[in-house]
């Protein structure tokens, strides 16, 4: 296991923390930037109308970071080294209680608002009782998941019918060669920082090739505020159900980052007081974002792959995050700036991140034994989970909320979970059974 630069609880001077923090931004900024298109897109908004929503999911990013890594009071909040945003998942069921007439972008919102107040109350009473289930087989399974589902978006990134297709494949490969160059052979802050540098030395490149259009930052203001409620809010059952239960896959998605994560920074997996701490904060935020024009948060899968790559676990570090996603909501000139990032350098570090969260995954699946009844929980759940997200587009017959709780990552983890609390144990996996709250020997 890597050695951790920074823990939980250090502080890193401002002059070092600054870069750290900077590197978790960069990596969810072009992500929540895209929450907050998509949703536009979907509601069919006008150009003004998009930017408030793009300044929105920045906000809120913001806002969740901050309270994910700093916390409320003593049970809200995980207290952990979290990025949260905007949640992909989410959209869909938005965008579609928004185009029914009946409901409107007013009632999407209202739905997301409800369902997460839910979450909030609920979600910590199904970690309470389900808690005993989630042994390294279950956790690890979602991790792995995780890492390879988000990973393969990466391959998304090119443009394939254009002639730059190879430049920008290229690019993407510089990229992922810097920050394993310097990951390996970097000292101090430079090996900390290898993410940003690697993503900054492509952004720069790219530039040289004239893959970015800057025109565009001199057509955005200076400072903005965000609007709460824009769009009015009310309430139908119908759309409320629906989010609520995309929220399952919420729910074991954030298991899973949570896992991956504490796993990364303390050598151990999580306790239930820890997740009920991070479903009470992506609750609680899921309301915020709702309120402020924004689909409910989760957290960011990609931080976690900064965290293990990095060995900085400071929750310090995600909070000042936290506050410079602020500042860019706010100074959309600057936000600019960061959103003119070429596809293909997000590509190469994506790929980077999402294969240190896959190798977390391996890592605390090994953390129990290959039993039979281990080894048949991960075939079937890997199978339908991993298989569903690349084979979706087969399953169009399915109504949307059923195709998005039983593939890719909730289907994984829903799979897993069932199949763990029904299957008979025989003897030798009540012995090999691991204490989720217990340390973990340390892997050289």
């Amino acid at each position: 296991m890597r050695m951790m630069s920074y823990g939980i609880e250090d502080k890193p001077r401002l002059a070092v923390a600054f870069p750290l923090a900077f590197q978790h931004v960069l990596s969810a900024f072009t992500g929540q930037i895209a929450v907050g298109m998509l949703l536009a897109m979907g509601f069919g908004l006008s150009v003004k109308e998009t930017a408030l929503l793009i300044q929105c999911a920045l906000f809120i990013t913001g806002i969740a970071t901050i309270i994910q890594s700093f916390g409320i009071g003593k049970h809200i909040g995980a207290r952990l080294p979290i990025v949260s945003g905007g949640s992909f998942t989410l959209i869909t069921p938005m965008v579609v209680a928004a185009n029914n007439p009946n409901i409107g972008i007013g009632g999407a919102f209202g739905a997301a608002l409800v369902g997460s107040g839910v979450l909030f109350i609920l979600g910590p009473i199904a970690i309470r009782y389900l808690h005993k289930y989630f042994s390294p087989t279950v956790t690890g399974a979602v991790v792995l998941t995780v890492g390879i589902c988000i990973g393969a978006t990466a391959f998304g990134n090119f443009n394939v019918e254009s002639e730059t297709a190879m430049t920008e494949l290229a690019v993407a490969v510089m990229v992922v060669v810097v920050i394993v160059l310097l990951n390996f052979f970097g000292k101090g802050l430079i090996k900390q920082c290898c993410i940003l540098i690697g993503m900054v030395i492509g952004y720069v490149v790219a530039a040289a090739l004239g893959m970015v259009d800057f025109s565009s930052i001199g057509e955005a203001s200076w400072f903005s505020m965000v609007k709460p409620f824009a769009w009015g809010v009310n309430f139908n059952v119908g759309a409320i159900l629906t989010i609520c239960a995309v929220h399952i896959g919420t729910l074991m998605e954030m298991v899973g980052d949570t896992t991956g994560l504490v796993t990364a920074v303390s050598n151990r997996l999580p306790t239930s007081e820890e997740l009920s701490r991070t479903i009470r904060g992506g609750g609680i935020t899921g309301m915020f974002a709702s309120a402020f024009n924004g689909a409910p948060v989760i957290t960011g899968s990609a931080n976690v792959g900064i965290v293990a790559m990095t060995g900085v676990g400071s929750r310090f570090v995600t909070g000042l995050g936290g506050i410079i996603f602020l500042a860019f909501a706010v100074f959309p000139k600057l936000a600019q700036l960061l959103a003119l990032i070429p596809n293909c350098v997000m590509a190469g570090a994506v790929l980077v991140m999402c294969g240190q969260i896959s190798a977390s995954g391996l890592r605390v699946i090994s953390m129990g034994d290959f039993t039979e009844r281990n080894t048949t929980i991960l075939a079937i759940a890997l199978a339908i989970g991993i298989g569903g997200n690349f084979g979706v587009a087969n399953l169009a017959f399915l109504p949307s909320t059923v195709t998005t709780i039983f593939t890719g990552i909730p289907g994984t983890a829903l799979v897993a979970l069932v199949l763990n609390m029904i299957l008979p144990k025989a003897a030798e996996d009540e012995v090999t059974d691991v204490k989720i709250e217990g340390e973990i020997p340390a892997v050289q």
